[in-house]
Formats: C-alpha cells, sequence, structure tokens
C-alpha cells in the first residue's frame, strides 16, 4: 500500500507543470516542499526571484513583492521591489513617497499634497463598509459650501 502511495504522488509530480500561469496574471512555479506554496505546490516566480536575491523566505504576513512598471509577467530583479502590506497599497491607491514622506493625489482636483492635517480632510461616510474619502483642504471646504448652498434652497445656476 505504502509504495502504491508514493507511486500515485510521483506520477502527480510528473504530470504538474513546473510553470504556469494564475488567472490573476502572475508566473507560479511548481515547488511543493516550499514554506508558503499553495495547496498545488506552486508558489508566485517573483516571490521566489526576491527571496533568491535576499537570502530567505518572504513572510507573507508581513512583506508583499511590488513589480515596479506593474506588469505582473515581467518578474526582472530591477522590477521587483520587497514592501510592507501598507506601503503595497499606498502605491496602488496613487501615493507617492517622496524624499521618504507620503503623498497623496486629491480625491477631487487630483492635485498631489503631502500627507498631513494641514493639507487634507480625511473623511469617512457613514456607511461602515465604505472607502475613506481624501480631499484637499480647499476641495473639502468648496464641497461643503456647496452642500449648505443645496441644503439651503439656493439654486445653481450651470452656465455653458
Amino acid at each position: 500500500q505504502w509504495q502504491l502511495f508514493l507511486r500515485d504522488i510521483r506520477v502527480i509530480i510528473l504530470l504538474m507543470k513546473e510553470r504556469t500561469k494564475h488567472s490573476k496574471g502572475y508566473w507560479l512555479i511548481f515547488k511543493p516542499f516550499h514554506p508558503f506554496s499553495n495547496g498545488y505546490g506552486y508558489i508566485p516566480e517573483h516571490r521566489l526571484v526576491i527571496e533568491a536575491q535576499i537570502g530567505r523566505y518572504i513572510n507573507p504576513k508581513k512583506e508583499e513583492v511590488h513589480h515596479i512598471d506593474e506588469i505582473k509577467t515581467n518578474n526582472s530583479i530591477y522590477n521587483l521591489k520587497l514592501i510592507s502590506h501598507l506601503e503595497h497599497s499606498r502605491i496602488h491607491e496613487g501615493w507617492k513617497l517622496i524624499s521618504k514622506e507620503w503623498w497623496k493625489p486629491c480625491g477631487v482636483c487630483k492635485k498631489l499634497l503631502k500627507v498631513n492635517k494641514e493639507n487634507y480632510h480625511f473623511r469617512r461616510t457613514k456607511y461602515l463598509l465604505s472607502v475613506p474619502i481624501w480631499r484637499c483642504r480647499k476641495c473639502a471646504s468648496e464641497i461643503s459650501k456647496e452642500k449648505r448652498r443645496v441644503k439651503n434652497g439656493e439654486r445653481i445656476s450651470l452656465q455653458r
């Protein structure tokens, strides 16, 4: 029985592709004994490239690999960057890291401003699962003035 089981495992391993593409577009490599491989024994290629470069495993609970050019199949070491979950989220939300300070575009006028209380009005909507709204102070002020005008019954004339 045990020998049949080992034979079945060898057959399964031989049938598995060494490299395949994930439904999200990333290349996956078959490494069944890697500590962070998925249930089928695959691990994203970009993670293996960074791990080979830094000489240790990447902790998926603390770190992520970012594709600088945002092309998921470009796994060149020059295109990959090891960053935290927070940094990765910020980068994909349009934030920029300039001189070790975070800058973010306003959600209305798209002007890039340093993230601090002087530049931004941060407001969550009343719904629990809503996305935070980021507006620069100027746009937030204009929007609140507009809402007050509408609330007071003033008509807004649209000029064309």
